[in-house]
């Protein structure tokens, strides 16, 4: 990857997809919010804004949410990340998987430098999660690329038996499990659905 300047840094941003935008409305409606303020929503590329608006109309439906692929995503910056060589979160995942049928799920973990040679243990509601392996960087498909998305060499996928998640809060545990020989910046963490 080539360097890349620090003014496009500053106004790089990753692009919120429908499958985050569903998975944040049903966590909020499920636990019992009023309604959803959508004050971010000019922060998609401009070109992509009418199409979102469609996305968009079913946003407060619950039970149509809950049928939809979503993708739970803690990113850096609101408390949980970054961290340094372990994290543990606990993440709201409103979905029944024992009522709903999904396809799969997969944890995705990114770090701020390459982890490639790095043995990263990811452990849900207290069961390890085998990696898998992930054809491309983003659990969905992005509304745009650029500086903020994630390099391949950054990234560590894990497959989810659907079991193994609770209606409910969901506790991830992530430890490097190469910290004497190498330290990590742990940068983020989704889980993605698929129907």
């Amino acid at each position: 990857m080539a360097p890349v300047a620090a003014s496009t840094l500053k106004t790089a941003r990753r692009y919120t997809t429908p499958e985050i935008y569903r998975a944040s409305a049903l966590n909020l409606l499920s636990r019992g919010v009023d309604g959803l303020s959508l004050f971010n929503y000019d922060y998609v590329p401009e070109k992509q804004r009418v199409p979102m608006a469609e996305v968009l109309k079913r946003i407060t439906d619950v039970e149509y949410l809950q049928t939809m692929p979503k993708d739970y995503a803690v990113y850096r910056g609101f408390g949980s990340f970054p961290a340094t060589n372990e994290k543990t979160v606990e993440l709201v995942i409103p979905d029944n998987t024992a009522q709903v049928r999904f396809q799969r799920a997969v944890l995705r973990v990114e770090t701020r430098q390459s982890c490639a040679d790095q043995h990263i243990d990811v452990a849900l509601n207290g069961k390890t999660l085998e990696p898998c392996s992930f054809e491309g960087t983003e659990l969905f498909p992005p509304l745009a690329r650029n500086e903020a998305y994630a390099a391949p060499e950054t990234l560590k996928f894990y497959a989810v038996p659907l079991d193994l998640l609770i209606p409910g809060a969901n506790r991830v545990e992530i430890k490097n499990l190469d910290k004497e020989k190498h330290s990590c910046s742990l940068y983020s963490l989704e889980i993605g659905l698929y129907r």
